[in-house]
């Protein structure tokens, strides 16, 4: 009885729009966890460099999360149009935020780059 009483709040958490909130909710929290995570390649503090082109970074990792997440729970996401937006929206900031670090990157000649990979002295 439990498992009939679970499938009816799930119907109608799809018609609140609920599934999209929480989607929201977890795209939030998913890009400040991926920003963070973009320090992990810093040595130390004297390597710290928080510039724009690390939440550029963080954008290109989390727009595909939000395709990715569309497209393997399509039972939760039933809104087909809206979906269709949402692609278009999270296919537009991955490539913009990917020609964004670019053009950053090639204006700041790389300095935002890991020590590691410095070509320098």
């Amino acid at each position: 009885m439990a498992h009939a009483v679970q499938g009816t709040d799930h119907k109608h958490a799809e018609g609140s729009g609920r599934p999209y909130l929480l989607f929201w909710i977890n795209m939030v929290l998913g890009l400040a966890v991926m920003y963070i995570v973009m320090f992990s390649m810093i040595d130390g503090v004297r390597d710290f460099r928080n510039n724009l082109n690390m939440f550029y970074m963080a954008l290109t990792m989390w727009a595909p999360m939000g395709i990715f997440m569309l497209a393997t729970m399509p039972g939760m996401f039933p809104k087909k149009g809206l979906n269709m937006a949402l692609y278009a929206i999270f296919a537009a900031v991955t490539l913009g935020s990917f020609g964004a670090t670019r053009a950053q990157d090639i204006r700041s000649g790389w300095q935002s780059s890991p020590p590691t990979l410095d070509n320098g002295p």
